[in-house]
């Protein structure tokens, strides 16, 4: 895989998370993604054990969880693979952080009634939703990598699309600021993997 023959998907990607800007951005848009996330979030957590499920699912886009794959890689002599997967985290949280800077789009307990928080209060704005990112950016990275397990390129693919919900689940993001970070992060993983192969 080449930077030019990901030109493409990387440029998809880049439109999705700037229009997805635009739109949190946009009060008309914001009303609607303010309901879509009532819509989505109020029955993902009317039963308590959802939300510790969605707690949970929620940890495969977090850094250390990343560290736990990228160790597991190196140590079983994937070394190659391990830093791909760390480089590809690392640029999509580093990318997020960046952007929730510049936008500063509330989180939906800050501005929502009846939001049912789990979890602790994690740091920055909500958009873009940075554990999307870093999960998807893993599974990108070893999504065409033979010397990875194929279970494991499996379970990887499935969280980066399990964590999108979970993050509304647990109150954190609105739909707009999840399907920006997956972007951001597909994004990232192709770029990460281009460069090094």
């Amino acid at each position: 895989m080449t930077i030019k023959s990901e030109a493409k998907a990387i440029a998809r990607d880049m439109a999705v998370v700037v229009v997805c800007a635009a739109g949190a951005s946009t009060p008309a848009i914001r009303r609607l993604d303010d309901k879509a996330f009532e819509t989505l979030h109020r029955p993902m957590t009317d039963d308590r054990s959802w939300r510790r499920i969605w707690w949970i699912l929620s940890q495969a886009g977090w850094f250390g969880s990343v560290v736990l794959v990228s160790a597991v890689l190196a140590k079983s002599g994937r070394l190659r693979s391990a830093t791909r997967v760390f480089i590809s985290a690392a640029v999509a949280w580093v990318a997020a952080q960046a952007i929730k800077k510049a936008t500063g789009i509330e989180r939906p307990w800050d501005r929502l009634d009846g939001v049912n928080k789990t979890g602790g209060t994690p740091l920055g704005t909500a958009f873009p939703s940075g554990h999307p990112a870093v999960a998807r950016a893993v599974a990108v990275a070893v999504s065409k990598d033979a010397a990875v397990p194929l279970p494991l390129r499996a379970a990887l693919a499935l969280l980066a699309f399990l964590v999108p919900a979970a993050r509304i689940g647990v109150g954190a993001h609105y739909p707009l600021d999840v399907i920006a970070g997956f972007c951001l992060g597909d994004m990232s993983g192709r770029i990460v993997r281009a460069i090094l192969g």
